[in-house]
């Protein structure tokens, strides 16, 4: 914009030099050729700015090339780096999806397990409840078996000690325990039982040696 008014100024000095004024030839020539020189100044500094804006074009050009080249490789690795993660995400939950599975079907399989203990448990626990029954009355049974028990124990040492009580005194006879003795060995040898001679005798404690006991004839 600086030089527009140098491209001026020679067409006015031209415009001056065209009006019919009175001039020699030698001005005439001189202001001529300081016109045209003035004029070519001009032309070579908008050549020199022409050259200078196309350079810089250029160089624009060259850095919207690159910026654009830059933009497209970007564009390209994001891309790539999308279709990557998008690629991954894809096989995780293809992962996930067959973790699921498996785990349902171990779910299942748990499932059957628990209802087939389930039931397991409640034929246990039928059988538990019967088991119970059968041995309170076993319990009952025996209890009543004791009883019985204790009273044939009963009924045998009142026989006993009745039986001892009216044996004749002819019906025995006094042996000495000697060295050795025991009251198997006795009962065995005379014929008779270790809880007769304890019924006749009223032992409670082991023999003595010299100690004079009663045995049956």
């Amino acid at each position: 914009m600086k030089h527009v008014p140098k491209i001026f100024c020679p067409c006015l000095c031209l415009l001056w030099s065209c009006t019919p004024l009175t001039s020699s030839p030698d001005e005439e020539k001189h202001q001529t050729e300081l016109t045209i020189h003035e004029i070519q100044t001009n032309v070579d500094d908008l050549r020199h700015d022409l050259n200078r804006f196309e350079t810089e074009i250029s160089s624009s050009d060259d850095k919207i090339h690159y910026l654009g080249k830059s933009l497209s490789t970007l564009k390209e690795k994001e891309m790539k780096t999308i279709l990557r993660t998008i690629q991954e995400l894809a096989s995780q939950m293809d992962a996930d999806r067959k973790t699921i599975l498996r785990l349902e079907e171990r779910e299942a399989l748990v499932k059957a397990a628990l209802d087939h203990l389930t039931s397991h448990a409640e034929s246990t626990i039928c059988a538990f409840k019967q088991y119970k029954e059968r041995l309170g009355e076993l319990e009952q049974e025996i209890a009543q078996q004791n009883e019985k028990f204790e009273e044939m124990v009963k009924m045998r040492n009142y026989v006993e000690n009745v039986a001892a009580k009216i044996r004749s005194p002819e019906d025995v006879f006094t042996y000495t325990v000697k060295a050795g003795d025991t009251l198997e060995a006795i009962a065995k040898s005379h014929q008779t039982s270790v809880e007769e001679i304890k019924t006749i005798n009223h032992i409670t404690k082991d023999l003595v040696v010299g100690q004079k006991i009663q045995l049956p004839k």
